[in-house]
């Protein structure tokens, strides 16, 4: 149950590759397919959260910032090409910060806001998470 609750902040398309791994598992697919049809328990791609003007033009604070990556996992990375950082960019943030991803993630959007100076707000973020095809769930409790 633990992890059906994880799974819809992994992004929109969790739920079904997670499905696609219980290949072995027919019945349980089955099961999940049926409840995820019947209640809609994915989060449509179209959601996206009510933020007020005056936040989406304000720059995400570092304890923002650090509350959104904690729940981010691996496609941190393709937020991060969205967020205009280099591949050079990235690799140096996971070399900088071998075996954790968290301060992986805190780097790239360290060097984000460095490199992007008052460009760098929450409708940015918002919409380079949009691209990312990262759910937007991350961003709940945080504005």
């Amino acid at each position: 149950m633990k992890l059906l609750d994880i799974l819809p902040t992994r992004g929109p398309r969790a739920f079904g590759k997670f499905l696609e791994s219980l290949h072995d598992f027919p019945w349980i697919r089955e099961k999940l397919s049926e409840a995820e049809n019947q209640e809609n328990l994915g989060i449509p791609e179209e959601w996206i959260p009510s933020i007020p003007e005056h936040i989406l033009n304000s720059t995400p604070t570092d304890k923002q910032l650090n509350k959104i990556a904690s729940r981010l996992g691996p496609e941190w990375e393709r937020l991060a090409v969205d967020l205009g950082l280099s591949q050079a960019n990235i690799y140096r943030c996971k070399e900088d910060h071998l075996n954790n991803n968290h301060s992986q993630i805190m780097a790239a959007f360290v060097l984000w806001k460095q490199q992007s100076g008052r460009k760098a707000t929450f409708q940015c973020l918002l919409e380079a998470l949009k691209a990312a095809e990262v759910d937007l769930s991350v961003l709940d409790h945080i504005v």
